[in-house]
């Protein structure tokens, strides 16, 4: 039997059964430990070395990191109802940002992955879906009509596309 088995069928604590196997000589049959595969070296993701002593990780640091502010990013859209507020797109979700619209921006959402859920949902509720199209177009539309005015008026040089 295992550790925790014997410490089950005799109603005490595993600690204490530990305690008293050790203190008798015994062993235990650690079917657990024996099945355990080694641990990895390399990072599951981007095969980066985890170093001499990993700590029962697959992943590095830096994917792990990736992968909360993915996390983070689905449950997002999830909370903004997964589509564009403009155009109603909602193939995917990697086409998809957060459009702050008020002044009262206390961070980016893309940058986070360490803020608590409930930090983030706060600063998302002042944000609208939109897809990476209209998020673009609503960021040059402020100053469209004066640019192409310059546009046409620029005397410089001129390269012409081939």
């Amino acid at each position: 039997m295992s550790g925790r088995e014997t410490a089950q069928r005799l109603g005490i604590s595993h600690t204490n059964a530990r305690y008293r196997l050790r203190k008798a000589g015994l062993k235990t049959n650690s079917h657990k430990r024996a099945n355990r595969l080694p641990p990895q070296t390399h990072c599951a993701l981007c095969e980066k070395f985890l170093g001499e002593n990993p700590k029962n990780s697959r992943l590095c640091m830096a994917c792990r990191t990736k992968i909360r502010r993915i996390r983070t990013k689905l449950a997002g859209i999830e909370l903004l109802d997964g589509v564009c507020a403009r155009c109603g797109y909602e193939e995917s979700p990697w086409a998809m940002d957060f459009h702050h619209t008020g002044n009262d921006k206390n961070f980016s959402i893309g940058s986070i992955a360490n803020k608590g859920w409930s930090v983030v949902k706060a600063e998302l509720l002042k944000c609208e879906l939109l897809c990476a199209n209209c998020h673009r177009l609503t960021h040059c539309a402020r100053e469209d009509e004066k640019l192409l005015e310059e546009v046409a008026n620029y005397r410089g040089s001129f390269l012409p596309l081939r």
